[in-house]
């Protein structure tokens, strides 16, 4: 199964997290970096929650064609 994790730019709760995580699985993976330019920071991108969403809805189309 394919995994997508996100790495928001100033993560204030666990910095540092979601790369040693990425770095860790053996399955297919992609890391996303959501930066303060695009307003996605700090977690869970309250201020690019369309960002936040569009990314990983398009991510699953790629992934998961036809379903």
């Amino acid at each position: 199964m394919p995994i997508q994790v996100l790495d928001h730019e100033y993560e204030q709760f666990c910095p540092g997290q979601p790369r040693r995580m990425f770095d860790r699985l053996t399955s297919l993976k992609d890391c996303v970096r959501l930066t303060a330019a695009t307003g996605a920071q700090p977690h869970c991108s309250p201020m690019a929650p369309r960002q936040h969403c569009d990314g990983g809805l398009d991510w699953l189309q790629e992934k998961l064609p036809g379903r």
